[in-house]
């Protein structure tokens, strides 16, 4: 949640987060290479943190994969 109330969401099947807000939900980010957008924290700045743990790509759902994959932590800023 950030500093205005709004609610951000995960959006998995996507690629994407969401926001919820005035009962409305938008999107706010999507990229392909956003796997699993989860653990969201809002950090002193302001600015929402986001990884991607990438649990789709994981050998137990895809064998073929490597036993480790790599993961990567986003940011953005809320915007009205």
């Amino acid at each position: 949640m950030d500093g205005a109330g709004r609610i951000y969401l995960s959006n998995i099947e996507d690629d994407a987060i969401r926001r919820w807000a005035d009962g409305k939900v938008s999107l706010v980010l999507q990229d392909d290479r956003l796997r699993w957008p989860d653990t969201f924290s809002k950090g002193p700045d302001g600015v929402i943190y986001v990884t991607t743990s990438r649990i789709m790509d994981m050998p137990w759902y895809k064998p073929e994969n490597p036993r480790i994959v790599a993961t990567t932590l986003w940011s953005f800023e809320p915007q009205d």
